[in-house]
């Protein structure tokens, strides 16, 4: 692998109980660089007990891609892995096209995934009670 996961990712655990993944500005240069991006980001939050977290991909600050946004369909191909076991996931975006397609449920280990604007609102959607103080994973 050539990618280094934080030029695309910042990767926080809040003590809210949410795993805020944070994208950069960063253009993929290719769908394998985004898929090697994607594998890491996985790796790195691997160790984290899903069934007390929640899983936010913050994508507002991810560049605008011309065909057909392929990142989207990277990121759903890796989505069943990445959202797996969590108790609560989100997206959070800049301002969704009226075209993208609402997350649904894909089965009963995976969480209904919620598209969010808002950070406020998607933080309080996906907050777990918890005790443990903020971390950032790497």
């Amino acid at each position: 692998m050539t990618s280094n996961l934080e030029d695309f990712w910042r990767v926080d655990v809040h003590v809210d109980g949410i795993v805020w993944c944070v994208r950069s500005a960063r253009p993929y240069l290719s769908v394998t660089m985004l898929d090697e991006v994607l594998v890491l980001l996985h790796r790195r939050i691997e160790p984290v007990y899903r069934a007390d977290h929640s899983l936010l991909l913050d994508l507002r600050a991810s560049p605008l891609v011309n065909q057909g946004e392929w990142s989207s369909g990277a990121l759903l191909h890796h989505r069943r892995r990445l959202v797996r076991g969590f108790r609560r996931a989100g997206l959070l975006v800049q301002s969704p096209e009226p075209a993208d397609p609402i997350p649904r449920t894909i089965g009963p280990d995976f969480p209904e995934i919620q598209l969010f604007r808002d950070p406020d609102r998607a933080r309080g959607a996906m907050r777990l009670s918890r005790g443990v103080p903020s971390q950032a994973l790497g």
